[in-house]
């Protein structure tokens, strides 16, 4: 509840430019979900392992992109957002 809430108050000043604390909390609310993935992973038949691992690729670049997105510039910052959800 509090990444939500940090999101919620950070979506603002996003508008604005000042999207640092928004790109945080969005990285941060996908962590836990990655670890749901890699437990799926760990527990994954060896036919199952190969669809886990892709989301767990897709999840940690997410993590990585809305991550860095925190200390750029603003221009760039909306393009690694539209790259984190696509």
């Amino acid at each position: 509840m509090l990444g939500i809430l940090a999101l919620a108050v950070g979506v603002t000043d996003a508008a604005d430019g000042h999207g640092e604390l928004f790109a945080l909390a969005s990285a941060g609310l996908r962590i836990p979900l990655l670890v749901l993935w890699v437990r799926a992973w760990l527990n994954a038949s060896a036919s199952e392992k190969p669809f886990s691992f892709r989301y767990i690729l897709g999840t940690s670049w997410a993590i990585v992109l809305w991550g860095v997105s925190a200390f750029v510039e603003p221009d760039l910052q909306y393009l690694l957002w539209a790259l984190a959800v696509a």
